[in-house]
């Protein structure tokens, strides 16, 4: 997080109330002035930071929306149709895979945050359209449990390991992928 254009400037032409003995310069007013713009980037960057590291999210379903609106819309964007790159090594970081099938449909793959720390976040090139689907390994949700937004709807399902949001416009029925996506992200076996 940057701090305003120009804020160091703007504060650098604050008056100073003191005024410098004869033939000194007054750098302790100057100096003054750099410290009250450093301390106040660093207090707009923590907040920053903070902001970004919490699950400000009160339900899935405000992640969902949230995430769909910061990411989603712009991947949707960059989606094509070839297979991203490295879809089976992103899930394997999560202790996961996804069966051929599935995996033929992504045209685009990214890690995102959840709810519960990371996830993967990927574009489906299905036969009604672009659809996003948001893996979250480590979150619980009611499976089938839908909901709509702003034209979109969304559909949570439950898997072995976490569970995954499917979003699409209504007349995409994503509903109708749950099966598909339920059997298709598994969990690796664990070596012993």
């Amino acid at each position: 997080m940057e701090a305003p254009r120009g804020l160091v400037d703007r504060l650098c032409t604050i008056p100073d109330s003191t005024e410098p003995a004869a033939g000194r310069t007054n750098r302790g007013g100057m100096l003054w002035r750099y410290a009250l713009a450093a301390s106040v980037f660093v207090a707009v960057a923590a907040a920053g930071l903070t902001w970004r590291m919490s699950s400000h999210w009160d339900s899935v379903q405000d992640y969902v929306v949230d995430h769909y609106y910061h990411d989603g819309i712009a991947l949707l964007a960059d989606a094509d149709d070839g297979t991203a790159e490295g879809v089976s090594a992103m899930l394997a970081d999560f202790g996961a895979r996804l069966d051929p099938v599935l995996a033929g449909t992504v045209s685009v793959v990214k890690k995102c945050p959840t709810p519960d720390g990371k996830g993967v976040h990927m574009v489906l090139n299905t036969q009604r359209g672009l659809v996003t689907l948001i893996y979250m390994p480590h979150t619980a949700v009611t499976d089938g449990e839908r909901f709509d937004f702003d034209g979109q709807e969304a559909f949570l399902v439950e898997l072995e390991s976490g569970s995954a949001a499917l979003i699409g416009s209504p007349q995409q029925q994503v509903s109708q992928l749950h099966g598909l996506v339920q059997t298709s992200i598994v969990a690796l076996e664990s070596k012993a």
